[in-house]
């Protein structure tokens, strides 16, 4: 009886392992955006959308109310996320991507790519020459240009500088925020097709191409020149500026890095032969990339080494299981003062994985409660406060830290000494 029991166990586990992977494996990713180190959201084909909030090890499905290609995201303002997607998808996030709303474009158009400016400006670009724009911060959208020339794949904008680039040579630029858009003067000595554009500062850009080929403009749109070409044509895709650094990723796990502005290129191994679509940096030194089949890396020395993550991913017909409120209560932080002993101050310093209503409270040995430090909603992050205890006997005292969010709830309660 045991053993038919081990057997049993063994091939239920078995065919959960079998199960997670071919979900993982469905998957392709289409771009990244992470607002920390630890939180972010990815979207790719079908509506499919994920959000993680331990630094990718961990991802949950959200609901993204569509089931066309999601292409492009972009970061508005604080917790405020743009998506654009085939069949004028456009859906808009304000908190950090836990919910999603559809928003109006008025056009069926498949829309490749986005950008918003904090200001509320923002530009997305599509199949026919079509460009949208939106000055509210993605809730409305106007017409610029519709069904006229080839498709436009991506947009980029620094400060009121901006460049749009798609199928066969179409690039355009701005220099006043939009509001008009001009052909460059240079005439590629052959056609290209390009996926991505950056645009590093107000004259610096650099566009990606399916053929391998990336293109640099030093006049903020107006003239390019090839920096960078690979003899086995492999496509690339995301473009990044990162540590006075340009990060690129492409077609068979592709990754190239040039430390001196597109001069020189380096080639990183990957470890893979899989294509990546999408690359985000969160800080200076971690950031991810992905692509097909599921499969997505990252770094955390600005891009030099890559590491693939054996994610877990939880799909929208599962609750948010004990699982997920173990790894969220596992990563809250409440720290051991500093200095502690202390007089008559000391610093309490505290980590919040989600967003919460949180409270921060002293109390004395036997219980009593001295003071409330914070009361009230946090979004996740690091804090660090003050606590002085002038107007208090020496002795012993506790402090604790307790967070409600929507999933679960978190106390810890540490000791501290007071010498005077």
């Amino acid at each position: 009886m045991r053993t038919l029991n081990l057997i049993f166990k063994t091939t239920m586990f078995f065919l959960a392992f079998v199960t997670t992977q071919l979900l993982i494996a469905q998957n392709t990713f289409r771009c990244l955006e992470f607002s920390t180190p630890e939180i972010g959201i990815t979207v790719g084909d079908n509506g499919m959308m994920m959000k993680t909030e331990d630094g990718g090890q961990t991802w949950f499905e959200i609901q993204s109310n569509t089931v066309q290609n999601l292409w492009k995201t972009s970061a508005v303002d604080g917790d405020t996320i743009v998506v654009v997607g085939n069949g004028g998808t456009i859906l808009k996030s304000s908190d950090a991507g836990t919910t999603w709303q559809p928003m109006q474009s008025g056009t069926t158009t498949d829309l490749f790519g986005v950008y918003a400016r904090e200001d509320g400006t923002g530009f997305a670009v599509g199949r026919n020459g079509s460009i949208f724009k939106s000055t509210d911060h993605g809730s409305n959208w106007e017409v610029v240009i519709q069904n006229h020339g080839n498709d436009l794949r991506a947009i980029s904008m620094y400060a009121d500088n901006g460049v749009i680039v798609g199928d066969k040579n179409h690039i355009f630029f701005t220099t006043d925020a939009g509001a008009t858009w001009n052909a460059p003067n240079t005439v590629l000595p052959f056609e290209l097709s390009f996926r991505f554009v950056r645009v590093i500062d107000h004259t610096t850009v650099f566009a990606t191409s399916t053929v391998g080929d990336i293109i640099k403009s030093i006049d903020g749109g107006n003239s390019w020149n090839i920096v960078y070409s690979n003899s086995a044509h492999d496509a690339l895709y995301r473009v990044n500026f990162v540590r006075g650094n340009i990060v690129c990723v492409g077609d068979n796990g592709k990754i190239i890095i040039s430390q001196d502005m597109g001069e020189t290129w380096l080639e990183i191994n990957s470890g893979i032969s899989t294509d990546l679509y999408c690359l985000n940096f969160a800080d200076d030194l971690t950031g991810y990339a992905a692509g097909e089949n599921g499969v997505m890396l990252k770094t955390v020395d600005g891009g030099f080494s890559w590491e693939v993550i054996n994610y877990t991913l939880h799909k929208l017909d599962e609750p948010k299981t004990s699982h997920y409120e173990n790894m969220v209560t596992n990563n809250f932080k409440l720290e051991q003062n500093y200095p502690n002993p202390f007089n008559p101050e000391t610093k309490i310093n505290f980590y919040l994985p989600v967003n919460g209503n949180t409270s921060l409270k002293v109390y004395d040995i036997s219980g009593r409660e001295i003071t409330t430090i914070i009361n009230g909603f946090r979004l996740a992050g690091n804090y660090s406060v003050t606590f002085n205890a002038n107007k208090l006997a020496a002795g012993i005292y506790l402090y604790s830290l307790y967070v409600r969010s929507e999933y679960g709830n978190y106390s810890k309660t540490n000791k501290m000494i007071l010498v005077k």
